[in-house]
């Protein structure tokens, strides 16, 4: 009991003291395949890249014991809701930011999925085989789904209709999300020209409230920095001094981090 006591507390204060050693240990950046953006020195201690993560995908709402994000950061312009049985350890979903009540339940709350999802739940009646719909934040059908026996499958985004045969343990759904891409980014592409027309255009500010309130520091990290609109600045810095130009809307970065001064005029 003594030995796994004081391993408990070393582990806790080695995943705490970041340095060149610990990148050492963890290893090089491996080529990353991401849908949205990259996010620089993201990972374990600063030590490589990730992809940020997309909306319905889990992120960390809230900082763990020792400080780690283990399950990643939202892609700029989500939040990270706390989600699931797993809250108590930072576990949380990608969200778009909260819009006006009414556009969000004509947009996401009346969906097929949330309809269906709603009727499952509330139903007493449970069979082998049944399966409670998974949606995603804009109300869509995520394209992997399972039922209470273990079987998986595919189904369309939009409907839910099965599009594979249920087969026990996880299924490969990546050609049918791919089909449905264009459709989630239409979507997307809606409800931010909703949310701009009602003046609610304000991911920076979103983004800046989440990461005051993020208790987690690492190298490299950033606390966007906005205008009287709720754009982002062009030009950003920094915890190390390093500065980079960004997409006023999006927060993404357009330039290499220096530590030299940066011209952000051209973007």
């Amino acid at each position: 009991m003594y030995y796994i006591l004081v391993w408990t507390i070393i582990s806790a204060a080695t995943a705490l003291s970041c340095g060149p050693e610990t990148c050492a240990v963890v290893g090089p950046s491996l080529p990353l395949h991401c849908k949205g953006t990259i996010i620089k020195n993201g990972g374990f201690c600063g030590c490589y890249d990730v992809c940020a993560k997309q909306a319905g995908e889990s992120c960390q709402a809230q900082p763990g014991l020792d400080g780690v994000s283990r399950y990643g950061t939202c892609e700029p312009g989500l939040i990270c809701v706390p989600h699931g049985e797993m809250v108590s350890l930072g576990y949380g979903r990608c969200h778009i930011p909260r819009e006006p009540r009414w556009l969000t339940s004509m947009m996401t709350h009346n969906t097929p999925c949330e309809q269906m999802r709603r009727a499952r739940l509330l139903s007493m009646v449970v069979w082998q085989g049944q399966w409670t719909p998974v949606c995603d934040a804009l109300g869509n059908f995520v394209v992997h789904q399972c039922d209470n026996i273990g079987q998986c499958f595919c189904v369309d985004t939009q409907s839910g209709k099965l599009l594979t045969s249920k087969t026990l343990g996880a299924v490969d759904c990546s050609s049918q999300q791919l089909i449905n891409q264009k459709s989630t980014d239409t979507m997307v592409q809606r409800k931010a020209l909703a949310a701009r027309l009602l003046d609610f255009d304000l991911t920076c500010e979103m983004d800046r409230q989440t990461r005051l309130m993020n208790m987690a520091v690492w190298k490299g990290q950033w606390i966007p920095k906005c205008d009287s609109h709720g754009n982002y600045l062009p030009h950003q810095c920094d915890n190390e001094g390093q500065c980079f130009c960004v997409d006023t809307t999006r927060g993404t970065l357009l330039t290499e981090k220096s530590s030299k001064p940066v011209d952000c005029t051209g973007n």
